[in-house]
């Protein structure tokens, strides 16, 4: 079942505002949100919010009732978040900040580009997530 557009817009324009943070629509409809060429997180046709995260990351999620294993790939880092309507954008919205979290860190890690990493406050952003204990340690993990 497809999401209404408004709702779709209401998460990309929450997610556009993000430091390197581009959108695009790929064939089918499906929103593509890339940070450094990187897709961190994609709405299929069919209102599936998709993140390709570590399976630390992946389980702690899953653990928490906020995602659910990716269908197709099950065993991977891929989890999902099914929109239904209005009332999932803000999750949506927190799922997809908690992607670009991680793909900020892990970019730093990766090639030493520290400066978007280090204006990130992991501390306050799992707050804000209402983070589990067990997320929290997943994330740590990728900021070291």
């Amino acid at each position: 079942m497809a999401i209404a557009q408004s709702v779709e817009q209401a998460i990309v324009s929450r997610a556009s505002e993000w430091d390197g943070v581009t959108t695009a629509t790929r064939r089918g409809g499906r929103v593509e949100f890339v940070y450094d060429g990187e897709d961190i997180g994609h709405i299929d046709d069919d209102g599936s919010l998709d993140l390709p995260l570590s399976i630390p990351v992946r389980e702690a999620l899953v653990a928490a009732g906020r995602t659910h294993a990716h269908p197709t790939y099950p065993k991977t880092g891929w989890t999902t978040f099914d929109i239904r309507g209005q009332d999932d954008v803000e999750e949506a919205v927190r799922l997809l900040r908690l992607a670009y979290v991680y793909y900020v860190l892990e970019a730093s890690n990766d090639d030493g580009r520290a400066a978007l990493a280090d204006s990130i406050a992991l501390d306050a952003e799992m707050a804000a997530f209402d983070a589990s204990d067990d997320l929290r340690e997943a994330m740590a993990a990728v900021a070291r």
